[in-house]
């Protein structure tokens, strides 16, 4: 095994790597490494690929990947995952391209799969729990009780650089109740409040728990919604999840995990790489850039903190993983590092070095023809071709198109995904109804039925949606942009109010912003920053949501 040399932008030299760049098979073309087109007898490299692949990093060596991009990054990362049959832990440069990873791997898997560890905040001493800090926490518990489920941690920099609590810690902090389980009611409300918790009326959002006689109810950090503990004496006689907004049941569970919502209360001292099995994959995307990245994000937060301390502001610093600690930490465990450019990695020992040959999907602006033309190309070549479509109308249109032109029947894919790519080393087409119609509207009234606390997604958001703040009320969203501050460059959502008003919202703050929904036609009133207005219809909803709990609450605990 030999260190691989870089010069400019181009690999020199990987002498030991059966994927060499010199390999007779392909050629170098612009800078990209360039596979003949593959004919309909040759043998399918995915299977043969990801396996070697995987066979490296079992051997404790390092893998070196180029040329991966949008939704065939998530694909090879998908099938990979199959393969390691575990978790994978995907370190990005930032948060948007944490996002946008996500976003493009819901095309192959659910949601309960994917997991952002975002980055935590350092002003504390606050009641309320972001969304950040419960899939943190949602992500760690994933990891040490589902080892062996297939899944994605993806994580940024600005979340990686601190120090956390051991697992075993977490283990220990972590309340595990069981239906049937004799576990007393007063023991429990003792530990909910050692672990963090909040007593209030009504439970509403994560870390509250709330008590109405022999009913207890709690909101995990890091749950999608709250439980509802029964007890006849003693004894957890059932648990349910159920709605804030309605408190109706929402399905049985026999089981309830209830980890710490205050991180912080153990000894910082391990770091996300503690938390991960064994037999877990690494991905290092765009590695220079991760660790410039790093760099910047350490100089910020010492900045912030020494900027917090000068007004007397209560914050506490913590510690700070360094970039050299990083690095070793990195070093001793194999990788896949992976850039889209061959030669934008840094000096790093490998046993394979190999370069995709992926494509951007062509858009066909609905010229059947042309769309047919391609698909009969990539049937006849042994392409596997899936289609990206959700809507049933739309499916059933293509299956009448296919069907009239004697192809195959099309496996459908569920989830959206906004540009599709055609990857020779996998022989896999993936096409999106935006690569075949042009871009398709999400119609409102396919919302109406969700509720208006739904959560924003990045990769959702549209120049020109109308948005709610959970603090400064509706605006419109107008892109992301960079912002440099103490020599950091940060992205920030940007937030058109009332008159000439902006907010810049860092992108790690997302969980503060929902979803508006209306009729299409009514646009509404934008809010004007630093007015009441939002807040006094705040209170009145809030008020009339409790009033309304509070009665069914009663009302529930009366049929019990």
């Amino acid at each position: 095994m030999k260190s691989l040399k870089f010069l400019g932008s181009m690999v020199l030299q990987a002498t030991d790597c059966k994927y060499d760049i010199s390999m007779k098979t392909g050629i170098i073309s612009g800078g990209y490494l360039q596979r003949p087109p593959l004919c309909m007898g040759e043998r399918r490299l995915d299977n043969r690929l990801i396996t070697e692949v995987f066979k490296h990093l079992q051997t404790r060596q390092n893998v070196v990947l180029s040329g991966l991009a949008g939704s065939g990054k998530a694909y090879f990362l998908q099938q990979l995952v199959k393969v390691a049959a575990g978790k994978c832990l995907c370190l990005v440069p930032g948060e948007e391209k944490a996002y946008d990873l996500r976003g493009q791997l819901r095309v192959f898997t659910t949601d309960d799969h994917i997991h952002l560890f975002l980055g935590r905040d350092f002003v504390f001493l606050k009641e309320n729990y972001s969304q950040a800090e419960g899939s943190r926490v949602s992500a760690l518990q994933e990891c040490l009780y589902h080892t062996r489920r297939n899944g994605f941690i993806i994580c940024t920099p600005a979340s990686f650089m601190h120090y956390m609590m051991p697992p075993q810690q977490m283990m220990n902090k972590t309340i595990k109740i069981n239906q049937t389980q004799d576990y007393s009611r007063d023991q429990l409300l003792r530990e909910l409040v050692g672990i963090g918790y909040r007593r209030v009326a009504v439970v509403n959002q994560p870390g509250d728990f709330s008590v109405k006689g022999g009913i207890v109810d709690i909101y995990p950090l890091g749950a999608s919604t709250p439980y509802r503990l029964e007890y006849f004496g003693d004894m957890v006689e059932s648990i349910r999840r159920f709605s804030t907004d309605s408190q109706r049941s929402a399905g049985r569970e026999k089981q309830v995990f209830i980890p710490p919502a205050d991180e912080l209360s153990g000894s910082l001292e391990a770091t996300l790489l503690d938390y991960l099995p064994e037999q877990a994959v690494l991905f290092i995307d765009e590695p220079r850039d991760f660790i410039k990245s790093y760099q910047k994000n350490l100089r910020g937060y010492r900045e912030t903190i020494k900027e917090a301390h000068k007004q007397t502001q209560a914050v506490r610093a913590l510690p700070l993983l360094g970039v050299d600690a990083l690095q070793g930490l990195l070093k001793a465990r194999p990788a896949v590092y992976h850039s889209f450019f061959p030669g934008n990695i840094p000096q790093v020992t490998t046993a394979m070095l190999h370069h995709f040959a992926q494509q951007d999907m062509e858009p066909f602006y609905s010229d059947e023809d042309k769309l047919i033309a391609r698909l009969k190309e990539w049937h006849h070549r042994g392409f596997e071709i899936k289609y990206a479509v959700r809507a049933r109308r739309t499916r059933e249109k293509l299956q009448a198109l296919l069907l009239d032109n004697e192809l195959p029947r099309p496996e459908f894919i569920d989830n959206p995904s906004g540009k599709g790519f055609i990857s020779s080393d996998f022989k896999v087409v993936l096409l999106t109804e935006r690569d075949i119609w042009g871009r398709v509207k999400t119609r409102q009234a396919a919302r109406k039925s969700q509720s208006n606390q739904e959560r924003i997604l990045l990769e959702e958001l549209t120049t020109g949606d109308y948005i709610v703040h959970e603090h400064y009320g509706i605006g419109i969203f107008r892109g992301i942009t960079q912002v440099e501050q103490h020599g950091v460059t940060r992205e920030y959502i940007l937030l058109q109010y009332a008159g000439t008003d902006r907010l810049y919202l860092p992108v790690e703050k997302l969980d503060v912003l929902y979803k508006y929904n209306a009729p299409e036609d009514k646009n509404p009133r934008l809010s004007k920053l630093g007015g009441t207005e939002w807040e006094r219809t705040k209170a009145r909803v809030a008020q009339s949501i409790q009033e309304m709990a509070e009665k069914l609450l009663v009302l529930y605990a009366s049929r019990q």
